[in-house]
């Protein structure tokens, strides 16, 4: 799973170091002697008010709440057992603010003289993915004491009839961090419960509690179960199936789980093993991106026909824009389906037209067989397949999305290899970091070593993903960049030392204004926008989908557009309270309406009010975005917390080389004006798919200036 924290955009370290603060709980946090027994709390008694459109919640201090990645509005969304979320191999942040305790007390065997207690707790499953060594650690990655017990069943409630491991404090680990070490068997499904310390002379106190980053590794043990050597696998390790695995027959209606293609039961993948008798729990799958339709996939059956010889079953086929790993112990083969890319460039666009007929024609092979050719499945290669290429490049449904997509990769949240760690398609390896450690530059980590190593101490992400703004602000702290940058001296939005929560006295809290906007880019940036203020103004009349025109408590990006497409912003699924979104072309304040170019309220099909925003961009070009939430008329903005995922595609490629003018007819594919020919195919695929006649031309004139 990609990592994600919270990012403060100047939200302060009670966030990203200081939570504990907020719990009200009993905490350790700061001390380097034994345990403290010193209560904690927040002073004052200030709310913060949650203002949704069928409700209003007031959320008294004391009782702000964190979920996974840190949500705060109604809890963290596994506090129960029964509510625990699927979790595997690599980092995932997570936040126990404001979780209650749902398990029981551990077992004497745990109490490394500090009670047995394990208290405002948080639930994941584990399937292990190897039969060997599980590690899940902590340790110097959490704001607070953490506590940690695993389950060797993923059933509710948790006894101890299940217990299987668990660990206080890790040798080694500063402030009270954890590192558990158990044995566990490929296959298993393992109950991991995350908590804080409790003191056991305060029963009643919810126990230690903050944010931090879990990293989950398995290591194969041997001799035992799984350690065979794949001999070969049909398809091919690498296959990229170009068809669509569409539902077979010519109705729409048909049941989405019938759906063919590699994996399905017409299709079995078929894996020789040098040795027999291999149980099903030795063959792991693992999807980058779950089927859109379909949901996610997983190992429907295992069957040994004879010699070592294995038909692996999937629920559903493989899921289109997906990178598919089958694993066998610690070995493991990968298929890809991307939709109409016959010639495996990477993208679907007219050229696989050509490339089809050229496949036809025999003028070049191809490079999978039947996943390159057969795009119809009807079972032969004719000019069916060249027409269903073209079907699909007229939007094609439900598999649009993925047209004139990049051709998806392995970004580390499966086994193996990074594909393409640049996500560009081109470099081999990361780009080396070359900026400065105060400026923020979109790679992981900066040119200063001892910088760098003091920063991600801090804060992880700033390594492992990318060197964001807030990054930047912790390099700025100790002398520019120095040793030493202290978490603690970040603070919270708001605009006034008398907001920064758990700040020194003579911190000066960042604006959240439009002139203090922040660099943004491409992927998963995690936000918040408690205590913002209202800086924008009202939207037009546009973006108003029977809810008004409010766009309040507002916070500011900038971003610069990496292609000239569509961009598209999304808080789908992944905010705990009522988002809304707008971007303006050029990154000027204060913004003006006459430079929206797009806005969103509530996504279509997108949980809790959160939003799905899409608009066509320019590269190269800077836009001011503007995060926030619905709003009354005259009221305050909801406010929250989540993730927002930003891409851009250029679902036309064709445009970034077309050479006709777009107010003209050319005669060829496309038109020399990226952002209008974007446009106008948008419309019309036909202009950028086969020509640019006379229709494209009369569109241009029309839709672009």
């Amino acid at each position: 799973m990609v990592a994600k924290r919270i990012m403060a955009l100047g939200l302060s370290a009670w966030l990203a170091c200081s939570a504990a603060a907020f719990a009200g709980g009993n905490g350790k946090l700061g001390h380097t002697g034994p345990k403290s027994q010193t209560k904690g709390g927040v002073e004052g008694s200030t709310s913060l008010r949650f203002q949704m459109k069928d409700q209003q919640e007031v959320v008294p201090d004391g009782e702000l709440v964190g979920g996974i990645g840190g949500g705060f509005a109604g809890g963290p969304i596994n506090d129960g057992c029964a509510d625990s979320v699927p979790i595997s191999n690599g980092a995932t942040s997570f936040s126990t603010i404001g979780a209650d305790e749902d398990g029981p007390v551990l077992p004497a065997e745990c109490d490394e003289d500090f009670g047995v207690d394990l208290r405002a707790d948080i639930w994941f499953d584990y399937d292990a993915s190897c039969t060997g060594t599980l590690t899940v650690s902590t340790c110097g990655a959490a704001t607070y004491d953490t506590r940690l017990a695993l389950y060797s069943a993923c059933t509710c409630p948790a006894t101890n009839d299940d217990f299987h491991a668990c660990n206080d404090d890790g040798p080694g680990c500063p402030d009270f961090t954890s590192i558990l070490v158990a044995e566990v068997e490929q296959g298993t499904c393992y109950k991991l419960r995350v908590g804080g310390w409790g003191d056991p002379d305060f029963p009643d106190d919810p126990g230690a509690q903050g944010t931090g980053t879990l990293t989950v590794t398995c290591e194969p043990s041997g001799p035992g179960p799984c350690l065979g050597e794949i001999l070969s696998v049909e398809p091919a390790d690498g296959t990229e199936d170009a068809r669509q695995p569409h539902v077979p027959g010519p109705g729409a209606d048909e049941d989405p789980a019938d759906r063919q293609g590699i994996g399905s039961a017409d299709e079995p993948i078929i894996m020789t093993l040098d040795v027999a008798g291999e149980p099903d729990s030795c063959f792991f799958l693992c999807e980058t991106a779950p089927d859109a339709v379909l949901g996610e996939n997983g190992v429907a059956s295992v069957t040994e026909t004879g010699n070592g010889v294995y038909e692996i079953v999937l629920n559903h086929a493989i899921a289109p824009g997906s990178v598919t790993t089958i694993s066998y112990g610690n070995q493991f083969v990968e298929f890809l389906s991307h939709p109409a890319n016959t010639n495996h460039d990477g993208f679907s666009n007219a050229n696989d037209i050509l490339h089809t007929i050229d496949m036809l024609n025999g003028v070049v092979e191809p490079e999978f067989g039947e996943f390159s050719t057969d795009v119809d499945h009807s079972g032969l290669f004719g000019t069916s397949d060249v027409l269903r290429v073209i079907d699909l490049l007229n939007g094609a449904i439900p598999y649009a999305i993925w047209l004139g997509a990049a051709r998806p990769v392995n970004d580390g949240d499966c086994p193996g290899e990074v594909q393409d760690p640049c996500g560009d398609g081109v470099c081999d390896e990361p780009i080396p970091p070359t900026s400065d450690c105060c400026i923020a530059n979109g790679t992981p980590g900066c040119d200063d070593p001892e910088c760098e190593a003091a920063v991600c101490a801090c804060d992880a992400f700033c390594c492992d993903n990318q060197w964001d703004n807030l990054c930047a602000t912790n390099g700025e702290n100790d002398n520019g960049c120095g040793a030493g940058v202290l978490c603690e001296e970040l603070c919270t939005v708001g605009g006034g030392d008398e907001d920064c929560l758990s700040c020194p006295a003579d911190c000066e809290c960042p604006d959240d204004s439009c002139t203090e906007a922040v660099d943004i880019f491409d992927g998963d940036t995690d936000f918040s926008t408690i205590g913002a203020t209202t800086d924008g103004p009202e939207l037009p009349i546009e973006c108003d989908k029977n809810f008004g025109l409010v766009l309040g408590a507002d916070i500011w990006f900038e971003y610069v557009a990496t292609c000239s497409g569509v961009m598209t912003t999304s808080t789908c699924d992944q905010a705990d309270y009522d988002t809304r979104l707008a971007i303006y072309e050029l990154c000027e304040c204060p913004v003006s309406n006459d430079l929206l170019v797009g806005c969103n309220d509530d996504g279509e099909g997108c949980a809790d009010f959160s939003s799905f925003m899409e608009a066509n961009v320019v590269e190269g070009t800077c836009y001011k975005l503007r995060v926030g939430g619905w709003a009354p008329e005259g009221g305050a903005g909801a406010t929250g917390s989540g993730t927002l995922s930003i891409s851009c595609v250029n679902p036309f490629p064709i445009c970034d080389d077309a050479e006709g003018e777009c107010t003209e007819a050319n005669g060829t594919p496309g038109c020399n004006d990226p952002a209008c020919c974007v446009v106008v195919c948008t419309i019309d695929p036909f202009c950028c798919n086969a020509m640019w006649d006379g229709s494209c031309a009369d569109h241009a004139i029309e839709e672009c200036d």
